[in-house]
């Protein structure tokens, strides 16, 4: 299940509000990731990392394999 959030809020503001939601993950795409051709992937720990487009999907997988062992 996907949400995306496109509301004029800043970033830091949607990320706070999330975060209380307990949201899983977040996949943040501001400015920095857009030039960076990336994505910040933020898990409810707290834990964060940025990752470019291209290894996304490989991200994923990885995650799921682990969600399955």
């Amino acid at each position: 299940r996907v949400d995306i959030d496109l509301r004029s809020e800043k970033v830091s503001y949607k990320i706070r509000e999330h975060t209380t939601k307990k949201v899983p993950y977040m996949l943040i795409v501001g400015q920095n990731e857009v030039r960076d051709k990336s994505v910040t992937i933020r898990a409810n720990n707290g834990q964060q990392e940025t990752v470019s487009l291209d290894k996304l999907p490989s991200w994923f997988q990885k995650k799921v394999s682990e969600v399955n062992h």
